[in-house]
């Protein structure tokens, strides 16, 4: 056994598995454990069993589905076992059910345990003009992101390799393209969510008109003609 001895005792036959898990629980107790009671939504943590009984296999329990967390665990030298809570995405309660190897009895531990989520960011952004021509391109971007708690930073990805970190940003484009821009936002207990828009930059037009030995008196006007006719430029 672990740990230190002040007592060695003889026995002249072999011990069952109730002897042995008496002597060595001698005035311990079942004892449960969080790693970490709060999480951010969609993480897991450890929950830590002390203590457990000897010839007896634990298995953890979604208190409100009544559904395993994964499978069961015992230990031939009782010592501590872990259990991992899988996701919590809300309020989670967990409980064990212990299972006698020797006899298939099982019941459930007293202790029902709680874990909760620290508030997590709702993120989001608007855009001034999701299209604009790469001659006046500049993208003026929003942040409407909250949180019920705590304060949070910010990364703004525009999808050209650069990024920014105020909370409102602007940026333009050297180049005529569709880019994604992410915007992501971390709290103060590192819970991190992210959203991600779409912006076009369109090329600029090139007119070309030749006007060679045209000659205009002042206050004239000339009529141009062309294959199309929609001469107003989009840029």
């Amino acid at each position: 056994f672990k740990g230190l001895m002040d007592e060695v005792r003889l026995y002249e036959r072999s011990l069952s598995a109730e002897e042995i898990n008496l002597l060595f629980h001698f005035g311990k107790k079942i004892n449960t454990h969080i790693q970490n009671a709060q999480v951010c939504k969609s993480d897991s943590t450890v929950i830590k069993l002390a203590n457990p009984e000897y010839g007896v296999k634990y298995r953890l329990y979604n208190h409100k589905t009544n559904q395993a967390v994964g499978g069961f665990q015992s230990s031939t030298c009782p010592d501590t076992l872990y259990f991992s809570t899988g996701r919590v995405n809300d309020t989670a309660y967990f409980h064990f059910i212990a299972v006698n190897n020797s006899t298939a009895c099982e019941r459930m531990l007293d202790t029902v345990l709680m874990i909760t989520n620290f508030p997590q960011p709702s993120v989001g952004f608007t855009i001034s003009d999701t299209s604009q021509c790469l001659n006046v391109n500049k993208f003026n971007f929003t942040n409407t992101t909250t949180i019920s708690s705590g304060s949070l930073s910010y990364v703004w990805k525009f999808g050209d390799g650069a990024q920014a970190s105020p909370v409102n940003s602007s940026h333009t484009y050297p180049s005529a393209s569709v880019y994604k821009v992410t915007l992501m936002a971390t709290s103060d207990k590192n819970c991190r969510d992210s959203i991600a828009h779409n912006v076009t930059v369109r090329t600029s037009p090139l007119i070309s008109l030749n006007l060679e030995n045209i000659t205009l008196c002042d206050g004239k006007w000339v009529q141009i003609t062309g294959s199309d006719q929609h001469w107003k430029p989009l840029c």
